[in-house]
């Protein structure tokens, strides 16, 4: 799996969208061993990071950290899925002269065509979730404010592209 290449093309997607703020971006995190599911590999991520490892602070719940919360939804249509993310958050941002001046549609849409094409060529040997429970990643490497991730459940690893916005 080349994350670079993959990095580049979201970073690409984002330098031409209206979001200015947070990241595009893609991350690998390696399965303890090949028979992990989705589910069990990101709870194990996500325990490293220390906020997540106690869902309480202050003596107040946060649901939004708490690992059992996680309720990952596997995706069918993989491609229309990560198309309409692309969508979405290329267009969420409040438009003003810099981020206008900016937008160009057809690089976003080459860029998307060659990440689909990139990702393809793992002969679609993977299962695409998203997390539709409470749990937010916005205390990982990759989190932003506002987030949505795809996870890409290989073998022997997760991909996850991250899409987020930050004030």
């Amino acid at each position: 799996m080349n994350k670079d290449q993959i990095n580049e093309k979201l970073l690409q997607i984002q330098e031409s969208s209206l979001n200015s703020g947070g990241y595009f971006q893609s991350h690998l995190i390696k399965k303890e061993n090949n028979f992990s599911d989705c589910l069990t590999t990101l709870k194990i991520e996500f325990q490293k990071i220390e906020r997540y490892n106690n869902p309480t602070s202050d003596g107040k719940y946060f649901e939004s950290r708490d690992l059992n919360s996680i309720e990952l939804t596997e995706i069918q249509n993989w491609e229309l899925e990560l198309r309409k993310e692309i969508k979405h958050w290329t267009n969420f941002e409040l438009i003003d002269k810099t981020t206008i001046n900016r937008y160009n549609q057809t690089k976003i849409d080459e860029a998307e065509r060659e990440l689909i094409h990139i990702l393809k060529s793992y002969s679609n040997d993977f299962r695409l979730f998203t997390n539709h429970g409470k749990f937010d990643s916005n205390f990982a490497i990759w989190g932003d404010h506002i987030n949505k991730d795809l996870y890409f459940d290989f073998m022997s690893y997760v991909l996850v592209i991250h899409f987020g916005w930050s004030s």
